[in-house]
């Protein structure tokens, strides 16, 4: 069987006046943001019971916004305070999968990596009749990324498998092990039994964990 491919570029661009706060408007207040993302996906299949697939993405994103000195009454008297920030980041994930079918089950089993990286940096001038203020951040000599690792197989299962008077139930079941470098090793999983009956109406009940680390600027906060 032959394989198939695809992907996709693309790039997203915005900018944008600041308000200075609610009902005020600010003329040297702008904010930029640049995004630029990749994906791809590739399938195989050896026969048309298994099938392979390779798919993944990466996506960088850039803002930044400049604050400078604003006029604060009609004379033209300026408030005297500057300001810039710049916060950049990246995100990568490549998952491969392998999938095998036949009369009343499905299996997919596959592996993962995701990679996170950011920093950001900002400056803060105010000059006041109590003097100068300047404040300066920079994450870049921290080297902030996360990265996680993760192990999942996911089975759907017809009851007739089993026996052909359970033909109208069906299991599905799935775990995975999400392993992060920062928050250690987390397994989930789910379940999901359903039936249909001859009418056309189906029951069924679910019950699944999850877990989901915190985004990187809220993790080094």
């Amino acid at each position: 069987f032959p394989s198939h491919d695809s992907d996709r570029i693309g790039h997203h661009a915005s900018d944008a006046d600041i308000d200075k706060g609610a009902y005020r408007d600010d003329d040297n207040a702008i904010l930029a943001y640049r995004r630029s993302i990749i994906t791809y996906n590739v399938r195989y299949s050896i026969e048309e019971a298994l099938s392979f697939r390779l798919n993944g993405g990466y996506s960088t994103m850039n803002r930044t916004t400049v604050d400078d000195s604003s006029v604060i009454s009609p004379p033209g008297v300026f408030d005297h305070t500057y300001s810039d920030a710049e916060w950049r980041g990246t995100v990568s994930n490549i998952e491969f999968q392998t999938s095998y079918t036949l009369d009343g089950l499905r299996a997919l089993a596959g592996v993962g990596l995701s990679r996170e990286t950011m920093t950001s940096r900002s400056y803060l001038y105010l000059k006041s009749q109590w003097g100068v203020y300047e404040a300066r951040s920079d994450l870049d000599y921290l080297g902030l990324q996360s990265t996680t690792q993760s192990y999942f197989a996911h089975v759907d299962l017809s009851g007739s498998v089993v026996m052909p008077s359970l033909e109208h139930l069906t299991l599905a079941l799935g775990i995975r092990s999400n392993r992060h470098n920062r928050f250690g090793t987390q397994s989930t999983f789910e379940l999901n039994p359903s039936y249909r009956f001859d009418t056309g109406t189906m029951i069924y009940t679910a019950y699944s964990t999850g877990f989901n680390a915190p985004s990187m600027y809220r993790d080094w906060e």
